[in-house]
This record gives C-alpha cells, structure tokens and sequence, in this order.
C-alpha cells in the first residue's frame, strides 16, 4: 500500500497543534506493507529544514518539500477584492508545489492521497487527472467558521466587514469543494455535523487529534501560577490573552498579589505586549512545552474565536493539568464542566473558577487526575488510530 499525504507545512519540528495531529497520523498509519511520501508546502512563515529531521522521523515517511511565501500581500489582496474568490486559498496555492505533485504522481503508484486540510483541495485537479488513487480529505477545522467568529469579535466596522467577506468566500470555497475527495475525516463531531449541512454526502468519519501518552508529569513546582500555551500567528490566541489580562487578571492580580500568569507560545514579538501587571510574564516560545506545562499549575483557553479542536488542551490533561477554557476553546474534546475541566465563558465565571481551584489545591489536583483519564480514554494514539487506519485502508 502507498500512500501519499499533501501538507501545508512539514510536520516537524511539532510546533503546533496541526503539526502533532499529522506527525501522529504518519505513526498511526505505520505498518510493514505501507510506505508514506510527504509532500509539504514549506512556507517562510513555518520554514523547515529536511537536513534537521532526525532519524526517528525519516522513518516514518519520505518527505518532499516546496518553498512557498504565503505571507498577505496588500496590492494582490487588493486586486482579490474584484475576484470573487478566496484570498486564503489563493495563497497557498504554488506552481512549483503542483509541479512536484505531478512528478510524484507520474512516478509512483500511489492508493491513497491524504489531503491535510481544506487548502490543498485546490490540488485535487491535477491529482485525479494523473492518479487513479483514493482521495481522502483530513479536516483540521470548519474554516469559514474561524472568520466568521473572528468577524464577531472585531469592533472595527471596516474589519468586521472585510472579516466577513473572508467568511462568505471561505464558506463558499467549502460548499463546492466538499464533496471533491471520495472521502472526509472530520476532526470533531460538531464539525462533521456542519460540513454535512453543509452538503457533504461522501463518506465521512469524525475522528479526533491524538497524542502520544507519557508518564504522569509531577505536581507543579509553582503552586500559584496560571499559564497559557498557544501560538501568537493565530488572531484567536492573541485577542484571548488580551481580554483575559483586561478583563480577568487585573481584578485577580489585586486580590491575589502573589498569583503568577505565564504566556507562552512560538512567534511572540515584543510588541504584542501590552501592559498589565507585574505579575503578567511574557514568554514566549519555549523549547519543551510539557515541561514548561508541567511546572506550572492552571492552564486557562480564553478563546472566543476559532473552530476545530485544541490539541494543547489535550496535551495539557495528559500532565494533569486542571484547565479552565471558553466554551469555544473546549469545542470537540469530550469533557465534562465540573469534572475534567471547567467552563467559562464571562470574566466572572473566569475569576471564580481560578478562584476555587486556586485556593484549593487537593481539589485542583482532582481535576486534573480526571483530565489525565480522559487523554488516555479518548485521545491516545493507539485507540485514536486504529480508527483511523481502518477508515483510510478499509473505508468504515
């Protein structure tokens, strides 16, 4: 069985959420009669070197990779104005990449073509009319959804309306190029429901994230901490410490003086900052996150915007972490408010839910004892993909 999988990043170094979720669908999918080719676009916002991958993850596939500059130009955003069509797909598409494609497909026998998100349908073309192979799509997010929630939160009117512009001509992308693969592997229960609303009539699964289970992380080395992970190239994440700073921790930091809030996450400029109190630390990117996780104590998710599913989270209940995160922020993960994470979606809810764990450390111990159960329940890679390599190779 050959397998080709399209990327619009090299999965390595893991980065980010969509990183994990591919590096681990490469290990999933591993077995003596597979071999897997990937072919990325390398863009210069996520550059790689393929010389930096270390042995352990040249065995897992043969990688390919296509430099591409997908960074917003403003005179072809412009001029994408009068198009009617999606400025974010446009971006990602690349002459050379489809170049690379054809000369892959022309050279090898390939049964199956796993497309890692909605950008790399633009591609399907040129597959189908050299490849007889199965056309999978992997959905990482309801795209039109993220603009659609980002135009919500924008109090510009010139914003918001540019905002949902990018939604509708996303929304309409979606709409008629759902049913281009011969199948769809949505990454939560909600999403799947939307897209088939949508008109999605292929064959579908919905089939979550995963990670790959350590052992248990030890007890916060800083009892009274709170920290947020995530990268700072994605609105979402950085308009949701932003309200939390404002909103939340101001009030907290006066009544709590010796609480600590951590924000870390790739990609963090000095001028993102904004001012708060002493006790707010900017950090930035961190070279082990569960260790930097581990040491901390309460992760919070304050995401207004935004679609799919937080792999940070899941990554977060694997170090028994307890977890205090927006309604949205928690959106596909199989939780219970309460009982393996608390939701809270008003500064007043985010303030006595830090409150109650923060000033009770046997009971915030209890919650994430109960988060670490769930990672191994539902999101570890071994359950998670044997799902997987059952409806890509068998097809149910």
């Amino acid at each position: 069985m050959k397998v080709l999988m399209l990327t619009k990043k090299l999965p390595f170094p893991v980065i980010d959420g969509e990183c994990m979720v591919i590096m681990n669908e490469l290990k999933a999918l591993q077995g003596d009669d597979i071999s897997i080719d990937v072919l990325a676009l390398n863009t210069k916002k996520h550059f790689s070197s393929l010389s930096t991958f270390p042995e352990e993850v040249n065995r897992l596939a043969h990688f390919y990779a296509v430099p591409i500059d997908t960074s917003i130009k403003i005179w072809d955003a412009l001029l994408n104005l009068f198009s009617g069509k999606s400025y974010n797909i446009q971006r990602f598409w690349s002459d050379s990449y489809a170049s690379k494609l054809r000369e892959l497909l022309q050279a090898n026998m390939y049964d199956v073509i796993i497309l890692q998100g909605l950008y790399l349908v633009q591609y399907a073309e040129i597959i189908k009319s050299v490849s007889k192979a199965k056309l999978v799509m992997r959905s990482h997010n309801v795209e039109h959804e993220i603009w659609q929630r980002l135009a919500a939160q924008e109090p510009s009117f010139l914003k918001k309306a540019y905002l949902n512009l990018l939604a509708a001509r996303m929304k309409t992308y979606e709409r008629e190029n759902m049913n281009v693969c011969d199948s769809t592997i949505a990454i939560t229960d909600k999403d799947l429901s939307i897209l088939k609303n949508m008109g999605l009539a292929k064959p579908s699964v919905s089939i979550p994230g995963s990670i790959q289970m350590g052992a248990k992380q030890e007890t916060a080395n800083e009892i009274q901490s709170i920290f947020f992970l995530g990268s700072f190239d994605w609105l979402p994440n950085i308009q949701g410490v932003y309200w939390f700073i404002e909103e939340v921790w101001k009030r907290l930091s006066e009544d709590y003086p010796n609480w600590q809030f951590y924000i870390a996450g790739r990609n963090f400029k000095e001028e993102m900052k904004i001012s708060g109190p002493s006790s707010v630390h900017w950090i930035g990117e961190v070279e082990d996150a569960v260790r930097f996780m581990s040491e901390k104590n309460i992760m919070i998710v304050p995401l207004f915007s935004g679609s799919g599913m937080r792999i940070k989270i899941i990554e977060a209940m694997m170090c028994g972490k307890p977890i205090v995160s927006t309604t949205i922020g928690a959106e596909g993960i199989e939780c219970k408010d309460g009982e393996n994470i608390f939701i809270a979606d008003s500064k007043e809810m985010f303030r006595e839910k830090l409150i109650q764990l923060m000033t009770n450390h046997p009971y915030a111990q209890q919650m994430g004892l109960n988060a670490r159960k769930l990672a191994e329940e539902h999101y570890s890679i071994e359950g998670v993909g044997s799902r997987l390599r059952k409806f890509v190779f068998e097809g149910d």
